[in-house]
C-alpha cells in the first residue's frame, strides 16, 4: 500500500495542533511532530504520543522550522522509506486537515511529482497569521 506521512513542526503548540492531528488520522495518514525545543510541561505532546499512528520527536532546544522539518524527513527517510513521500502543514491551524489530505491524496496520485499547495484569497478573508 502506497503511503504518505504528514510532518508537522512545532514550537509551543495550542490545542489546534491535537485537532488537526485527530482529523489527519482520521483520514488514515500517520504523523510525525517534531517539538522544536517548545517550553517544558507542555501537555499535548504526551496527548499525542497517546495516537498509535503519530510520532513526536523532540529537539531540546529552539532550532527553527527548517531544522524540525528535516529532523522529520530523516525520519520518514530511515523508518519509512518505501513511502511515496511527505507533506508538510503547520501546527497553528492555518492549514485545514481537509486541504493537508488534498495535498496527501494528489501526492498518492502522483508520486514522482513535487506537490505545492497554494491559497488564494479575497481581500476580505486574508488569515491573521
Amino acid at each position: 500500500m502506497k503511503q504518505v506521512h504528514i510532518l508537522i513542526p512545532a514550537y509551543n503548540p495550542d490545542e489546534k495542533l491535537l485537532h488537526i492531528v485527530e482529523e489527519v488520522l482520521a483520514a488514515n495518514f500517520s504523523v510525525i511532530v517534531v517539538d522544536d525545543g517548545s517550553e517544558v510541561g507542555l501537555e499535548i505532546f504526551d496527548e499525542l504520543k497517546r495516537f498509535p499512528s503519530c510520532c513526536v520527536l523532540h529537539h531540546a532546544i529552539n532550532l527553527g522550522k527548517g531544522r524540525a522539518i528535516k529532523t522529520g524527513l530523516n525520519y520518514c527517510y530511515v523508518n519509512f522509506p518505501k513511502s511515496v513521500g511527505v507533506v508538510t502543514a503547520d501546527a497553528d491551524g492555518q492549514h485545514l486537515s481537509t486541504d493537508i489530505k488534498k495535498v496527501a491524496d494528489a501526492l498518492l496520485e502522483s508520486p514522482s511529482k513535487f506537490i505545492i499547495g497554494s491559497r488564494v484569497f479575497s481581500k476580505k478573508n486574508i488569515p491573521v497569521r
